[in-house]
């Protein structure tokens, strides 16, 4: 997240009011368009009518219950259980809320039990600002950063591989340094290019350096080398990438309408009393809450150190990542939960295609939702379960796979409009445009070669996996979102939004983390394995997923995912498992 920051009013919105006299238009844009309705996956992925009634507050109604403290323990593949948490997680989320959870706020999110969380700011120091009734901040960014597991940009080579770039390292004597096989950087003296694409390294005893094999796993390191006078990109294991490009890490993205894309943080009460209870001594739990014990370590301490409740104590902890547009010129027959917010000015405005643009100060608005990241733990899930929720106009999808009752059929006919697209097949797609600084003050400027402007986007793993790669895992996706949007109904304004994934990690008996013959913490990523949302990570989508850089790594060993109990929650540095948990400063 950036550094812009200002607060928020929050009004009931008469979009949440979920009439029964509202008919949305099924046009090109409507709920479902995406979600292929012949998709075939196992009849566990598809929720039953009785099934989403005992989702429901009473069995009716549009308010629907958290349950992730009877996630199932064993839940044998396709693991569709993680799917249907995923809708249930965010139905509930975008629920009226219960008197229980305190009064104000026309959703859960905007609720009491939930804390807005600030960008991080000059020192990494992030807050949280619990959402009451009356006055409710919000803290609003117009732009969104992103980085490796070890905290390092991104690029990509000129195959769209994905690497981490470390920045250049130089030893003792002002020699450039690399991390040899046996994991300890050494001096490099004399560096060549050698055949098939490889560079030959020498120490200052002209002895060859022997370097570590690309990792399995994960996302590859880069290193930068002069070799004869001219700077060269290598990975790990000493192959030169070419064509390299580096992934400006504070992009801004404005939409088609002409609003950037605005984005906020939130957490529950169970994740600030977690927070807050590891700071101050009295919790002792070194993961997120994957077990009813650890919920009630949670709720014995905020009840006697707190003095307060969990009335979301079925959700455990939950973190939220949401963007948000402004809520004029939106698309034709496209309908958004909504709120009032104050929002960053600049001048001059961006949609006149300065050459650069200054934050000059803030006015409210109303702000249409557009994605929202779901991150939650749940029983047996320690590292937390990673969703991403997408509405259906923001942009076409590329091309994919699923399993239907036919057979397997590839892609499914779009039209627009869309938010986030002039047209149905975008090209190029996904160029990022515009790159913010924070100054003071704090500017937009256009990327290099390009005008400020809106994006073409196309999400480039529809259901989180490689297009074809696997129909199946697709068709389990696409078959939750259209069963319980067909229960929703077209008169439910949360039947927009469409599930485009879920992840996890899965967990061995015996240990919470398990480690392979070497001690380094290794674990499988699962289902929509390369999930990334259009609206938030924008211009890192591809060969990367959420658990790629969402991952306990000890930042001090290069190479290697080394076991780091810290990591399991997250690192002071911002870096660990949760991004922003090491940050934020426990409450008050």
């Amino acid at each position: 997240m950036g550094a812009f920051v200002t607060t928020a009013i929050l009004r009931r919105s008469r979009a949440l009011a979920f009439p029964a006299s509202l008919i949305l238009l099924m046009v090109a844009c409507s709920p479902g368009s995406q979600t292929p309705a012949n998709a075939v996956a196992d009849a566990g992925c598809q929720v039953s009518q009785q099934t989403f009634a005992g989702w429901l507050d009473g069995g009716a109604g549009p308010r629907v219950t958290p349950d992730s403290i009877h996630f199932p323990t064993n839940d044998p593949p396709p693991n569709c259980a993680f799917y249907t948490w995923s809708e249930r997680m965010f139905l509930w989320l975008t629920s009226p809320p219960p008197p229980t959870y305190g009064s104000g706020g026309s959703t859960v999110f905007t609720s009491p039990v939930f804390f807005t969380v600030s960008p991080a700011d000059g020192s990494g120091v992030r807050t949280m600002h619990r959402i009451v009734s009356g006055e409710r901040s919000l803290i609003v960014s117009a732009s969104t950063t992103r980085t490796g597991p070890h905290g390092f940009a991104l690029m990509r080579d000129a195959k769209g591989t994905a690497y981490e770039l470390a920045p250049m390292r130089f030893g003792p004597n002002k020699l450039p340094e690399v991390v040899g096989r046996d994991g300890k950087l050494v001096e490099v003296a004399r560096a060549l290019r050698a055949g098939g694409g490889h560079v030959a390294l020498f120490d200052r005893e002209q002895r060859p350096i022997a370097l570590p094999p690309r990792p399995a796993n994960g996302i590859a390191q880069a290193e930068q080398l002069t070799i004869s006078g001219t700077v060269t990109v290598i990975d790990i294991s000493g192959t030169v990438i070419e064509g390299g490009t580096i992934q400006a890490d504070n992009s801004v993205v404005m939409a088609q309408n002409g609003s950037p894309i605005y984005y906020t943080v939130a957490v529950n009460d169970v994740y600030a009393n977690l927070r807050t209870g590891r700071s101050d001594g009295g919790l002792s739990l070194t993961h997120f809450p994957s077990s009813a014990s650890d919920m009630d370590d949670i709720l014995a301490y905020t009840q006697d150190q707190r003095h307060g409740d969990l009335p979301d104590y079925d959700a455990m902890a939950v973190e939220l990542k949401m963007a948000w547009v402004e809520a004029v010129n939106l698309p034709s027959g496209c309908h958004y939960i909504t709120i009032q917010a104050s929002i960053p000015v600049y001048s001059p405005q961006l949609s006149t295609q300065p050459a650069q643009a200054t934050l000059t100060g803030h006015r409210t608005a109303t702000l249409a939702l557009i994605s929202m990241h779901v991150v939650g733990s749940a029983i047996g899930q320690p590292a937390m379960i990673w969703a991403t929720f997408e509405h259906v106009c923001n942009a076409p999808n590329a091309g994919y796979s699923y399993q239907a009752d036919s057979g397997v059929q590839t892609g499914w006919p779009e039209s627009g409009p869309w938010l986030l697209s002039s047209s149905d097949t975008p090209s190029p797609a996904n160029i990022q445009r515009m790159t913010a600084s924070f100054g003071p003050p704090q500017t937009i400027t256009p990327t290099q070669g390009q005008t400020m402007g809106p994006s073409d986007l196309e999400r480039m793993m529809p259901w989180g996996l490689p297009g074809t790669s696997d129909p199946a895992e697709n068709a389990r996706v696409i078959a939750v979102n259209s069963s319980v949007r067909t229960i929703l109904g077209s008169s439910d304004i949360r039947s927009n939004y469409i599930l485009t994934g879920t992840t996890w990690y899965r967990f061995g008996i015996g240990g919470i983390w398990p480690s392979n013959p070497s001690g380094t913490w290794f674990v499988t990523q699962y289902g929509s394995r390369k999930l990334a949302n259009t609206a938030i990570e924008t211009f890192q989508q591809g060969d990367l997923g959420c658990l790629d850089c969402h991952t306990n790594t000890n930042i001090a060993t290069t190479g290697n995912q080394n076991f780091n109990p810290e990591g399991n929650l997250g690192f002071v540095s911002g870096l660990g498992l949760s991004r922003i948990y090491g940050q934020l400063q426990p409450l008050p």
